[in-house]
């Protein structure tokens, strides 16, 4: 399995936006309000993050 790492600096903000088919966009903006990146996670994937998170 091959994976990549992306760090989400401390003066970035995240921002959720809805995508296609039900999927959530979440947004990174850098200082600027530029768009740095974007992470597209289908509904079971965010519900299960949702659940890990509320797990914490």
């Amino acid at each position: 399995m091959s994976q990549s790492r992306m760090q989400i600096e401390p003066t970035e903000t995240l921002r959720l936006e809805p995508g296609r088919d039900g999927e959530v966009k979440i947004v990174v903006l850098n200082e600027e309000g530029d768009c740095s990146k974007v992470i597209v996670l289908s509904p079971r994937q965010m519900a299960s993050l949702c659940e890990q998170a509320s797990e914490q």
